[in-house]
């Protein structure tokens, strides 16, 4: 019995201790356009989601033109204390038409859990030659809020965030 025990432990690996979190946010289809996001353009998203271990924030991606030129920058702030969690620079050259850009994190963050949160964007594009994040005008709930250059929008991004929660089991095994 106590061979079967341990060897289940070691068998079963992260599924024993960690499961997809209830929490993770989906991303709503898109509608419309936000801003091209030139240089001195920003677009925020403020959001909080009950992911134990937040590990990846996507957004969705318009390219007006066939040849983009500059450097995208996505990170993921808590509100509270401006602390950047996750950071990614993309090249908006090889930015498609309905492109999903992913910011993963190394190590999970466990330290965001319910925690107001923004998605912050912006670029060093030129006019002409930049992307735009795509938003669902129609969807927006309590606690979500876009911001656009400063300014509130309507609905909110095509943005998903996704995560890990831990399970009871895995926490009181042996």
């Amino acid at each position: 019995y106590v061979l079967l025990v341990v060897a289940f432990y070691f068998l079963a690996g992260p599924q024993l201790h960690f499961r997809e979190s209830r929490g993770n946010l989906t991303m709503p289809p898109g509608d419309a356009s936000t801003v091209e996001l030139v240089e001195g353009v920003t677009v925020e998203q403020f959001f909080s989601a009950p992911i134990q271990r937040l590990e990846s924030i996507s957004t969705r991606w318009c390219a007006y033109n066939p040849v983009n030129a500059g450097t995208l920058t996505v990170e993921l702030a808590r509100v509270s204390d401006g602390e950047v969690l996750l950071k990614q620079q993309f090249d908006t050259s090889t930015l498609t038409d309905n492109q999903v850009l992913t910011v993963v994190s190394e190590k999970p963050i466990e330290t965001a859990y319910n925690v107001p949160l923004v998605v912050r964007m912006y670029s060093d594009a030129q006019p002409g030659s930049a992307g735009s994040p795509i938003r669902c005008t129609t969807a927006g709930a309590e606690g979500f809020a876009l911001v656009i250059d400063g300014n509130p929008a309507e609905g909110m991004l095509c943005f998903d965030a996704r995560g890990t929660d831990h399970i009871w089991i895995g926490l009181h095994y042996w």
